[in-house]
């Protein structure tokens, strides 16, 4: 029973797309009293998120093969001190159903040069896709470092990413300023 409430509980995180890191220990604690549940310790938990991982990294990687082109978009992030990279790609399925799949956090200290972070980019790139698909663009912000990447990665015949034209023209659409209220 207990190993079951365990898996339920890790589930339930992923599914709610919540960090096993914003469950701090005593998070973790009041939860288990609330809930009556008796669950092993935060790093026991963690154990289980392993092959759960692995499994959703794998229907992910087949997401894109099966997508036929893919962009990307990827930026330094910083948590705890210390600086990632992070890099979402974004597909269409067979289904028209856009995906955003953020499938790699990699640690980057020191300088971050562009041909640095295009051998970074591109190594996660080989990891996760087949040859056989398009890398149509990479959207960055301004970023020196990002942008130069970005271009290095995609080059001058890149593509527009179809999702984040989709985005713009939803977001356009969504978003109320004073002329589109008045109208």
């Amino acid at each position: 029973k207990q190993h079951m409430q365990e898996l339920l509980l890790v589930l339930w995180l992923i599914e709610a797309e919540i960090s096993f890191n914003a469950l701090d220990a005593s998070m973790l604690e009041k939860f288990k009293t609330a809930c009556h549940l008796q669950l092993r310790k935060r790093t026991q938990l963690v154990t289980l998120l392993k092959p759960i991982y692995f499994f959703v990294l794998q229907e992910r990687e087949l997401v894109l093969k099966n997508s036929g082109s893919f962009a990307t978009t990827f930026d330094h992030w910083n948590g705890m001190g210390n600086d990632f990279l992070g890099i979402t790609y974004h597909c269409i399925d067979i289904e028209w159903k856009l995906h955003a799949m953020v499938l790699d956090l990699v640690y980057t200290p020191g300088k971050k040069y562009a041909e640095h972070v295009a051998k970074q980019v591109q190594s996660c790139i080989d990891a996760h896709t087949d040859p056989s698909l398009i890398h149509s663009s990479s959207v960055t912000d301004k970023a020196a470092n990002v942008k130069g990447a970005s271009d290095i990665l995609t080059g001058e015949d890149k593509k527009f990413c179809i999702n984040h034209e989709i985005k713009k023209v939803i977001d356009d659409c969504l978003v109320a300023t004073p002329a589109t209220l008045a109208t």
